[in-house]
Formats: structure tokens, C-alpha cells, sequence
């Protein structure tokens, strides 16, 4: 299900004029496929979380190549390409409010999975003592918040 969301997503970015790509479509993809990864991390046992986040993994590591892709067509560098993409002056006002309303669904999303997944794991490994970090829980939401596309690690 999330791989087949995912390249539905990634069909989205294979075409030869960038400047056709649909907007709208992929927001949309975008909140679906973290609507499902959710749902499907919910539902999951750790053994299938594990295999989920290794498969996300991959997914990232076809993302960046796309993003390379993208930026080659351009005649541009992938920094510039991300620096193109973050910068809301290059949007119209309805691309903007577009934007951000599916980074807020986004991150909403987000913020509930770190939360489930961090009582989860509280649950299946003992909660953990009064004011020691347990080692592998998830960020902060507001670390998470910090990071941008441009400060991802590249494949």
C-alpha cells in the first residue's frame, strides 16, 4: 500500500516539462501517503514497524535521486533547486496557502504518530526513569520543526 502511494507520488515528478507538474495532485498525494504511513505504523508490530521504516528509507533514497533528476532538467544544482522550492516568493498566493496547509496537516500528522509511537515504545520497554532520556525515542516536535528539506542528509 505506502509503496504503491509512494510511486503514485513519484509519477507525479516523471515528466519531461518541469513545469507541468501538478501542484494540487501532489499535495494531495502528499497527505495521503502520510495518512497511510501512519495508519500503517499504528497497526503495526514492531518486527513490520522495523521493515516500514527501512522501506521508507529506500523511498528517501529514490526521493533525493528524483530531486537530482528534477534539478539536472532544470539546469540547476540540487541546492538550488530546494532553496527554489523554499523560498514562498516563488508561489502565487493560492500555491502558498496550499503549502502550508498540508505542511500544518503534515506535521499534525507527525506530532500524533512521535506521540503514539513514543508511548508505544514506553509501553513495550518499561517507561523509562524521571528525567533520563530514553536512547531511540523520537525528536522533540520542536527540533522536528526545525528541520527543512535543505538540512536533509543526502544519498
Amino acid at each position: 500500500m505506502l509503496q504503491d502511494d509512494f510511486d503514485k507520488l513519484m509519477k507525479q515528478f516523471d515528466v519531461s516539462d518541469p513545469s507541468k507538474v501538478n501542484m494540487e495532485d501532489i499535495m494531495g498525494q502528499v497527505l495521503s501517503f502520510f495518512s497511510g504511513l501512519k495508519s500503517e505504523i499504528l497497526e503495526a508490530s514492531p518486527d513490520e514497524r522495523e521493515e516500514i521504516f527501512s522501506n521508507l528509507s529506500g523511498m528517501y533514497t529514490k526521493l533525493m535521486g528524483m530531486t537530482s533528476k528534477l534539478a539536472n532538467q532544470m539546469g540547476m544544482s540540487e541546492q538550488d533547486l530546494l532553496k527554489l522550492a523554499e523560498d514562498m516568493k516563488n508561489f502565487t498566493p493560492e500555491q502558498k496557502q496550499l503549502i502550508e496547509k498540508t505542511k500544518s496537516k503534515m506535521m499534525s500528522e507527525v506530532d500524533e504518530l512521535g506521540k503514539v509511537l513514543k508511548e508505544t515504545s514506553e509501553k513495550d520497554e518499561g517507561t523509562p526513569t524521571k528525567g533520563k532520556k530514553k536512547e531511540g525515542t523520537a525528536p522533540s516536535t520542536q527540533a522536528r520543526r526545525g528541520v527543512t528539506r535543505s538540512k536533509w542528509d543526502r544519498a
